[in-house]
């Protein structure tokens, strides 16, 4: 069994400074199943309030292709409202990772489709895709103070599709470097920059620390 945790995600918004925390647990229970958790905590109003935390729990199942994975988590949300109330959410969402390589470079697109019910707002799903390239090069710093140390850059782009007005919500764009510390730590750092197309959300632009420890 491998278990991966502790992620950090740093958020910055139009007018606001949001910090993300998020703490993930992924755990091999055998060769075709994986266990995920994750605990994140989004802090606003420059970064001095909780405005979100959510818990997520899912299984993954690899043994139907070498180049597909298959998700199914349960999200539980609570957002806090403008008048300082906090309302909840589930949310159920099944994801298709496809996995493999494009001109020598590693790509997976991920296929999220999400459900969504709770308080003060209607039930509503979202579709959500996720394309990640990751180019076929890597740095290694210098050893005697890094160690071991290897540096991969990788891009991202996300679409979310909702079914609240039937159109394109967002659009998530991510430039970042994954770096693997040891055996045991890895992590990424990275830049997105979400464009949204409701009046009512304002474009973000976000810097992401996400940390795994795996043992």
């Amino acid at each position: 069994m491998s278990i991966a945790a502790l992620s950090s995600d740093i958020c910055f918004a139009a007018d606001d400074f949001q910090w993300w925390n998020s703490a993930n647990i992924v755990a091999d229970l055998s060769e075709k199943w994986t266990f995920t958790f994750e605990e994140q905590l989004r802090m606003g109003n420059d970064a001095g309030t909780l405005i979100r935390h959510h818990s997520d729990f899912g299984a993954v199942y690899h043994g139907l292709a070498d180049w597909l994975d298959l998700g199914i988590n349960y999200r539980s949300i609570e957002t806090k409202t403008f008048d300082g109330d906090w309302n909840h959410r589930d949310r159920i969402h099944a994801n298709f990772t496809f996995l493999g390589k494009i001109f020598g470079r590693g790509i997976s697109n991920r296929l999220r489709f999400e459900y969504d019910t709770g308080q003060r707002i209607k039930d509503f799903g979202t579709f959500r895709n996720k394309i990640t390239i990751n180019p076929p090069f890597e740095f290694h710093p210098h050893r005697e103070i890094f160690k071991s140390y290897t540096i991969k850059p990788y891009w991202a782009y996300e679409l979310f599709y909702s079914t609240l007005n039937d159109k394109i919500a967002r659009h998530r764009y991510t430039a970042g470097l994954s770096y693997k510390l040891s055996e045991n730590w890895s992590s990424k750092i990275y830049y997105m920059y979400e464009e949204n197309t409701s009046s009512k959300a304002r474009d973000l632009n976000i810097l992401g620390l996400q940390i795994k420890f795996i043992f």
